[in-house]
């Protein structure tokens, strides 16, 4: 089983505790892959910065190209989370990405 961890904030520090903590608690057999937004907000401590994580969580694993299982959103709150639950879009706007890289 491969699991997507996303850390809500650009921060790499965090994303590696984030990364190390859920391997150490995984079953065996489950590859973790602990990834963070390639842009927004280092700490999400407001409104506008919610918005913004919950698009660059998006962003981060829709574009995401490799099989995963499950998707953890690491973090306080529900940054992108309903975005990311939604199957149907996530599969269109990958889709999107694909066809406007190859333009």
């Amino acid at each position: 089983m491969q699991i997507i961890v996303v850390n809500v904030h650009t921060s790499e520090t965090m994303t590696e505790v984030i990364g190390k903590a859920a391997r150490r608690h995984a079953s065996a057999g489950t590859e973790i892959i602990a990834l963070r937004p390639h842009f927004g907000a280092e700490a999400v401590d407001c409104n506008f910065e919610s918005y913004l994580s919950a698009m660059a969580i998006m962003d981060r694993v829709v574009g995401y190209a490799e099989p995963y299982d499950a998707v953890v959103l690491a973090g306080f709150s529900e940054h992108g989370r309903d975005g990311c639950r939604n199957s149907s879009i996530s599969r269109s706007w990958r889709s999107a990405r694909r066809q406007r890289m190859w333009r």
